[in-house]
């Protein structure tokens, strides 16, 4: 089986910051400790989170937007395998505290 190479390079950017810092960064910020990754079976890729509560499991992107209802399980990961990353091609609006306007990311 051919290695796969990713696109990303741990190399820092023009602020000294890595791939890997960023993430890690992001993880203890965003992401809480009860949410379990859900990676990709072929290429462990992290596909995105799956919350539980009270039973019910609610599927996540990768900056935690629920994605579907809230439900079964196997349900959730079957919308994270189908989905893949594609979420990501979308924009999307991150609004903040005491910023009037949103911020297309």
């Amino acid at each position: 089986m051919e290695e796969r190479q990713s696109r990303y390079t741990n190399e820092p950017n023009e602020f000294g910051v890595s791939l890997e810092l960023t993430a890690r960064l992001y993880r203890w910020v965003m992401i809480p400790d009860s949410w379990r990754e859900h990676r990709r079976d072929d290429d462990n890729e992290l596909l995105g989170y799956i919350d539980e509560l009270d039973g019910r499991f609610q599927a996540r992107t990768l900056f935690g937007f629920p994605l579907g209802k809230a439900g079964d399980e196997t349900i959730a990961q079957h919308l994270l395998d189908s989905l893949g990353l594609s979420y990501l091609a979308e924009r999307w609006l991150l609004t903040i505290d005491g910023r009037d306007d949103p911020i297309t990311v």
